[in-house]
């Protein structure tokens, strides 16, 4: 890949024990993401999309080194965070931000919102004077069309949309070139997330951000991200460009998912005739060797149950880990 990588992640997992029921009992672990591998380049917005329990808040925890992977190795920037010191870490996390789900829970009611904004660069940029971080604070809110005066009313005072402007600019303060979005506007109305869905497409211009977009909803990562990751049960089953990924999807799974987004198109209500798969039971390490869709697929063979698939390359920059792609 010619674009700098931002982020390179091989065999990454990330592990969590589950309490014993008995002294008889078998340990089990929960394999919240188990043997990831991707890059991310610089300018090329990615897409992690996947129903709740599919490992992409972890993943990104893991991303942003708010947890060690149990596995694997993980490249930010170029440097491994595992052999950083505290110091070198802290400059590391100025060049990455984050931006939650709930724009209101994100931010401290107590607090003025120029504070709140400002407080990245007090974690991160300790040797700037007061009165100078709240100069940038008001000059990155005016970026993401909130006003000067803003800064001095509180997070209950401003609307959802709002709030999640605040949210962004907070993001912002550090002039970040990774920026990593878990569902930022599921907690929206229809009409405010377009909003803030052209508000983060035009700052991806402007200040030149590379988006690490988690959401389980396709049609915000189909307009943010360039390309598409599907994740199911801590693995990647299904990775390429977005125009592809929506045309030609290879994976049963990731069919699926296709299938339930709303169309106007009756004849696109649901793909292949697919139908939806069977509730899930098992957990932990019950899926045992073979591929983690098997129990689900209505296609699955005996060589699915039995063998993981591997990822392979179905066309350019398509993969997937299908043994019947």
């Amino acid at each position: 890949m010619s674009a700098e990588a931002l982020v390179v992640a091989e065999g990454l997992s990330r592990h969590y024990p589950l309490p014993r029921t008995s002294l008889f009992t078998r340990a089990e672990r929960v394999r919240a993401v188990d043997g990831v591998d991707f890059t991310l380049a610089r300018g090329h917005s990615l897409g992690i999309v996947g129903e709740s329990g599919s490992g992409k808040s972890t993943l990104a925890r893991l991303v942003l080194a708010l947890e060690p992977p149990s596995g694997g190795r993980l490249t930010l920037f170029g440097e491994d965070p595992a052999t950083l010191s505290a110091e070198a870490m802290r400059r590391l996390r100025r060049h990455m931000q984050i931006v939650f789900q709930d724009p209101f829970g994100a931010l401290d009611p107590r607090h003025r919102v120029a504070r709140i904004v400002a407080e990245p660069l007090q974690a991160l940029r300790p040797d700037l004077a007061r009165a100078e971080r709240r100069a940038q604070a008001l000059e990155v809110m005016e970026q993401v069309g909130l006003r000067a005066s803003d800064g001095d009313k509180f997070p209950h005072e401003f609307s959802g949309g709002q709030r999640q402007r605040i949210a962004i600019a907070r993001a912002l303060i550090t002039k970040p070139d990774l920026i990593v979005a878990d569902e930022p506007v599921s907690a929206l109305d229809v009409s405010v997330q377009a909003q803030v869905l052209n508000l983060m497409r035009d700052l991806e211009t402007s200040h030149g951000l590379t988006y690490l977009l988690i959401s389980h909803d396709l049609v915000v990562v189909e307009y943010l991200c360039a390309e598409i990751m599907v994740m199911y049960r801590g693995r990647i089953v299904e990775r390429a460009e977005t125009e592809r990924l929506f045309a030609a999807p290879a994976h049963p799974y990731t069919r699926l998912l296709l299938a339930s987004v709303p169309r106007m198109e009756a004849g696109r209500a649901r793909r292949d005739g697919v139908a939806p798969p069977p509730a899930e039971a098992e957990t932990g390490d019950a899926i045992g060797d073979g591929c983690p869709f098997a129990p689900r697929c209505p296609l699955a063979e005996h060589r699915c149950r039995a063998e993981a698939p591997r990822a392979r390359e179905i066309a350019a920059g398509h993969r997937v880990a299908c043994h019947l792609a």
